[in-house]
């Protein structure tokens, strides 16, 4: 048999009992998802404050005789909660399991009680005395009723168990498989009141997804909702809370400004176990903004909520150029907009320059073969991005897409263009003479760049020349070339290099340089000409006949793919013009003309071949003034004289003047 007796105050006189090993009891009790729930109103500072019943109330079941030993068990409330001392009273009832004998199992130790009320107890502990525990076979069951407890405070959520405890007792009770301060008696919870129309909102707080947000961009703005005391609900409102408005303003706001608040907040739903109301702002121009939100009860009057939150809008940024850095075949490098496709996986570096580049900015291709596999903000305006190309890159252009961590967001179609090798270059002319000078090549093929290098094969420096891009389809190159360039190499293989690691290429066929003609100059004739000779009344235009000079050589050449031969004998404003009459690989004809006006003196002769072959003859024309008659051996002779010799004196003969006489 078990007698028991619940006491308050003092401990009672120890008990003695010898100890035997049993199994554990077993306890029926609220815990976890059964815990007694207690709204923050019924705390003592409450609304309404009042006791909660426990919701199971707890109960001890023998599996063996004496697992609940004799001596003290006390019960204690957990800290921020308090038992009820008040009616009914707490208590407890001992009573035997199904097939146990009445009288071994008896609360008042007279044999057939079966409970025993509690007079007293205090707010922080219950005390029960086991007078005697059962023997035998006798097995029985503690069962508590009345126990009822309330929060001291309103704080939620704030829980604890109802624990045994043995201290300051030296002659606690031992109940198998029950851990003093551990196991659970009953686990209690305070929880939020209800929705306060009145108080809530000033209780709610409000807050945002993002502190930063580029203009254009939307940030949720979430009110979390509390009952009075500040708890936050943990379930929906099951009556309508009214409505919920948001709005933006460059200053704090105040309740005036409620009505200002325009864009509707979605009804309350449960988000992380909280409830919340949310809406989406969407933010238009730059600038530093509070957000804040105002709750409208039916019927009644807007009411702030307790915080606003406060978010930094920002310019979004912008991309104004992109460069990568090529690594060429000779070691060097260069920078540009394009970069030629590639059997081989490559790194390379792209530049981007821009504004408003936020620290943690990241960057991306549109994939197709590049990849950013590192993005580092060197300022707001430069970005350096690590890009991994892969082999299956194929032409094309490439987007990229910058993005700030504020959700400010910029697209730079074909900012990288990947391009094929050019084409195989056909030359307009592949013919050229020695001693050219500033003469044109035009090439013609297909994916020309702007920055396309042109490469002479060989070229120790014999071939000097400057390169336009005139378009994807045509290079034009103006060369100069040494007189002694064929002595190099008489063959020259032209390449094209677009810069861009596509590789250079080979023109379709190659340039040819020939020799330079040559001037037998002894055989100019004539080689003297005076001031007005060929001319027409001393100018050399309309009706001038010019003179007929030969020019002996070798080289001269008129091939109709390479041009016309020029041959100009220097001069001042045109005081001497030639123009080919004939033409054959030994000799020249020109037309000569002097004015009058000639300055006396040598002249050098230059020949240009059609292949832009050209030599330069110094003094090859002798220009002499106009002859002067002073006077004659003789003024008159009459008829029917003999034969004279006349002698004529003057100035400017030259040994191949004529002399006509007139009437």
């Amino acid at each position: 048999m078990m007698v028991l007796a619940v006491l308050l105050g003092t401990p009672l006189a120890s008990f003695l009992a010898s100890w035997r090993p049993t199994s554990a009891a077993r306890l029926t009790v609220g815990i976890g998802a059964q815990a007694t729930n207690i709204s923050a109103d019924k705390a003592a500072t409450g609304a309404a404050p009042a006791f909660t019943a426990l919701g199971v109330q707890p109960s001890i079941e023998e599996a063996t005789a004496g697992e609940i030993r004799a001596g003290v068990i006390v019960l204690s409330a957990p800290s921020g909660f308090a038992f009820d001392t008040g009616a009914p009273a707490a208590s407890v009832t001992i009573s035997p399991l199904a097939g146990q004998t009445t009288p071994t199992c008896d609360t008042s130790a007279i044999g057939t009680g079966t409970k025993a009320d509690l007079t007293s107890l205090t707010s922080a502990a219950i005390l029960v005395t086991v007078t005697r525990e059962s023997s035998g076979t006798s097995k029985c069951l503690m069962t508590f009723a009345n126990l009822r407890v309330r929060p001291t405070s309103t704080t939620a959520p704030f829980s604890g168990s109802i624990t045994k405890s043995s201290t300051g007792y030296s002659n606690a009770s031992v109940i198998a498989g029950v851990t003093d301060g551990v196991t659970s008696f009953g686990d209690i919870q305070t929880v939020a009141a209800s929705w306060d129309a009145t108080n809530s909102p000033t209780k709610s707080p409000l807050s945002l997804n993002r502190s930063q947000v580029a203009i254009g961009g939307k940030a949720i703005a979430t009110v979390t909702l509390k009952d009075a005391y500040g708890n936050t609900l943990t379930t929906v409102p099951s009556t309508s809370i009214g409505t919920v408005t948001f709005g933006t303003k460059s200053v704090a706001p105040t309740s005036t400004d409620c009505p200002s608040a325009t864009t509707a907040g979605v009804a309350p739903v449960l988000a992380g176990g909280n409830a919340v109301v949310t809406a989406e702002l969407t933010f238009a121009s730059a600038g530093s903004l509070y957000v804040y939100a105002c709750v409208t009860p039916t019927g009644g009057a807007a009411t702030l909520v307790t915080s606003s939150a406060q978010i930094t809008v920002n310019a979004v940024p912008t991309i104004t150029s992109v460069e990568i850095t090529r690594q060429l075949a000779d070691g060097t490098t260069s920078v540009g907009t394009t970069i030629g496709v590639s059997t081989s996986a490559r790194t390379r570096t792209v530049t981007l320059k821009g504004t408003g580049f936020a620290t943690g900015v990241t960057a991306a291709f549109d994939g197709n073969g590049i990849t950013a596999t590192t993005v580092t903000r060197v300022d707001a305006s430069t970005l350096t991005i690590s890009a991994a190309i892969a082999p299956t890159a194929t032409a094309g252009g490439r987007s990229v897409t910058v993005t700030n961590p504020d959700g400010g967001t910029v697209s730079l179609a074909n900012a990288l263009l990947f391009t094929s090798p050019p084409s195989a270059a056909a030359l307009s002319q592949t013919v050229y003479g020695s001693g050219a000078i500033s003469v044109p090549l035009i090439l013609t093929g297909t994916n020309f760049l702007t920055g396309a290098r042109v490469r002479f094969d060989p070229n120790n420096g014999d071939i000097t020349f400057s390169t336009v891009v005139n378009s994807s389809t045509q290079i034009t190159v103006t060369m100069t070339i040494a007189s002694t360039a064929r002595e190099t190499a008489e063959r020259r293989t032209i390449y094209v290099d677009n810069r861009d690691e596509s590789g250079e290429v080979a023109a379709l066929t190659q340039m040819q340089i020939a020799a330079p003609p040559a001037v037998t100059v002894s055989g100019i004739s004539p080689s003297v000409l005076g001031q007005g000779a060929g001319s027409n009344a001393g100018a050399c235009g309309s009706g001038a006949t010019g003179v007929t000079v030969t020019i002996p050589g070798t080289g001269f050449s008129a091939d109709a793919s390479t041009g016309t031969v020029q041959a100009t004998f220097a001069n001042t404003s045109n005081d001497v013009t030639t123009t080919v009459l004939g033409i054959s690989s030994t000799f020249l004809s020109l037309k000569v003309c002097v004015t009058s006006a000639a300055t006396p003196g040598a002249r050098s002769l230059a020949v240009v071949n059609g292949d832009g072959g050209r030599v330069t003859v110094p003094s090859a024309l002798t220009i002499t003034g106009s002859p002067l008659l002073v006077s004659a051996s003789e003024a008159s002779i009459g008829q029917g004289a003999s034969q004279r010799v006349l002698t004529f004196t003057g100035a400017g003969f030259s040994p191949t003047a004529t002399l006509a006489l007139q009437r």
